[in-house]
């Protein structure tokens, strides 16, 4: 049955699944991502064509086992699109890690600011990295190093907050919102920024 509206409940059970994955991803694009640049643009591409289907589902989806089935339908187009996207990451692919990393970077600053609606916090996701993008060619040096640093940890950073408190939640239950951090909003900002300066120095 088709909803009219989004449904959060089925975004928010989705991601405690989602979150193990993220601090693996996580983990292996900080540490490791630099040397594996044309898998790491794979996993983005296959990561964007799995959330749009994601965010699809539930959508207008109102059954958590069909959003999860469509959800499966989307890692698997993603993977293939991301096994056979080549040639697209010999002309893009760092432009790609730019475009992750600034999205990033600003989704997890703007996470620490309660007042910001979820969907304005996307948004400004979204802007973040066109402006990585743009970006890109003039710093093509440290990009690779220092974009899937960024990328990795912040995927660790967002996986760990499904199973521990800290962060608020980018679409808050109930509608709900806070009116002021924790110290464990703040402790994961200090680990989001030490992450990054392991996984571009180490």
């Amino acid at each position: 049955m088709a909803g009219c509206g989004l449904d959060i409940s089925v975004i928010l059970g989705l991601m405690k699944f989602i979150g193990i994955i993220a601090i693996v991803c996580g983990l292996a694009l900080t540490f490791a991502g630099s040397k594996f640049i044309p898998m790491v643009i794979g996993f983005l591409i296959g990561t964007g064509i799995f959330l749009t289907c994601f965010v699809i589902g539930a959508i207008v989806i109102t059954g958590t086992g069909a959003a999860i089935g469509l959800s499966v339908v989307g890692l698997i187009l993603g993977g293939v699109a991301g096994y056979f996207s080549g040639k697209f990451v010999e002309d893009y692919g760092i432009q790609m890690i730019a475009f992750a990393a600034g999205g990033i970077i600003v989704f997890i600053l703007a996470s620490t600011i309660p007042s910001i609606p979820g969907a304005a916090k996307i948004g400004c996701a979204i802007a973040a990295g066109a402006l990585g993008w743009f970006l890109a060619g003039m710093m093509k040096d440290y990009v690779a190093s220092f974009g899937t640093a960024i990328i990795g940890s912040g995927l660790f950073v967002l996986g760990l907050d499904q199973y521990l408190p800290g962060l608020p939640d980018v679409f808050p239950k109930n509608g709900a919102q806070l009116t002021s951090l924790g110290p464990a909003a703040f402790g994961y900002i200090a680990g989001f920024v030490v992450l990054i300066c392991l996984g571009a120095f180490v």
